[in-house]
């Protein structure tokens, strides 16, 4: 019999509440794997098995706080016939005082050592979700160099490995399938797990750029709202501090049938608002790295606001409302548009994204001055 205990798990914490058991009371499991899932102030944690067994016990009960030493649930991994040695021992102990006692005492040191014996494979280091991926994706995560800090490994790491088929776990006769990554899911974990996120948001007037789009429409150019934030975006850019070559290619984040894309729409800084327009309905992926983002949406449309998470700084457009505000001292109706920006503080210092969303507003508030810059 083997009793399984909760280890200390790290971050400073002496106990864990148990969440959910993989394995029942009989069940046979291999080294390694996954029994329980435990929870602490700071973490979840799957605590896999030591060796090969059967369940014998399950001494926790879902929702019991259990402390570090403590028995979670007992494995029987076939070691009975030591335990009967140890008896003989004990036995013989009784024919032969002299020697009797020096065996039992030896026996006892064994015992204990196979119980303090740590499991033969290192235990590396990933979230729960992300080996829940992996026992999806029927990767071995033990074989994955982890990307992340410390070694940690990331679902994009698992998707990476399945993708390239490094598995060497699978039989070779079986067929490959092609792996799909959920775009989507990898936003959601990069951006709220991954990135030290921050976001400002402003309120934007954008009645003089619909203004200037009803001129545009009278002449057959029928330019979006979009387009206009991007040429501002890039004209701001290029006057901030956050310039650090003269080619600026923005990201649109884009919501598809399988989740987020990011196609790139590159050298914004040589090219009309026409050909904007155009070109972030024709983007497709690109090798190119973009140096900002936004959503490539129109606000006047009342649709849901992607709200992928990428490395550069992200523009979110939400949809514009009427609103009243005050200008001159008299209160007049304005197209409104809230817009969040959305940065890594690891890469865009904090002060100069709240300065780039502070000119491109004033941009898009006065369109006027966008034509100035491109003269």
């Amino acid at each position: 019999m083997f009793e399984v205990k909760l280890h200390d798990i790290g971050e400073g914490m002496h106990e864990a509440e148990v969440l959910h058991y993989f394995v029942e009371t009989g069940d046979a499991v291999k080294n390694d794997q996954p029994l329980v899932e435990v929870q602490t102030d700071k973490m979840n944690a799957e605590i896999p098995s030591p060796r090969a067994g059967t369940i014998k016990e399950l001494k926790a009960a879902v929702g019991d706080v259990v402390e570090v030493g403590n028995t979670i649930l007992v494995l029987d991994d076939g070691q009975e016939a030591s335990e009967s040695g140890a008896a003989s021992g004990s036995e013989a102990g009784k024919a032969e005082p002299a020697g009797g006692a020096p065996t039992a005492v030896k026996s006892k040191t064994e015992t204990a050592a196979a119980v303090m014996t740590p499991p033969r494979h290192k235990r590396v280091i990933a979230a729960p979700h992300t080996r829940r991926i992996a026992r999806e994706q029927k990767v071995d995560i033990e074989q994955i160099e982890g990307t992340g800090k410390n070694g940690r490994v990331l679902d994009e790491d698992i998707f990476t490995f399945a993708r390239n088929g490094d598995n060497v776990g699978k039989a070779t006769a079986e067929p490959q399938e092609e792996m799909m990554p959920d775009t989507a899911a990898l936003s959601e974990t990069t951006g709220f797990f991954t990135l030290p996120a921050v976001s400002y948001r402003r309120e934007v007037d954008v009645t003089k750029v619909q203004e200037r789009r009803k001129v545009l429409q009278e002449h057959g150019l029928n330019i979006s709202v979009t387009a206009f934030v991007i040429k501002a975006l890039q004209t701001a850019w290029s006057k901030s501090s956050l310039k650090q070559a003269e080619e600026c290619h923005i990201g649109l984040v884009t919501e598809t049938e399988t989740g987020f894309a990011v196609p790139v729409l590159e050298d914004v800084q040589h090219i009309s608002l026409s050909r904007i327009d155009t070109g972030r309905r024709e983007a497709s992926s690109s090798d190119t790295a973009p140096v900002l983002a936004v959503t490539n949406m129109d606000p006047e449309e009342d649709t849901p606001v992607p709200m992928g998470c990428t490395k550069v700084p992200t523009a979110v457009l939400h949809p514009i409302t009427e609103k009243a505000a005050v200008k001159n001292g008299e209160v007049s109706v304005c197209d409104m548009m809230e817009v969040t920006l959305t940065i890594d503080t690891r890469q865009v210092p904090p002060q100069a994204a709240a300065g780039l969303l502070r000119e491109t507003a004033g941009l898009i508030e006065h369109p006027d001055l966008m034509l100035a810059e491109m003269v």
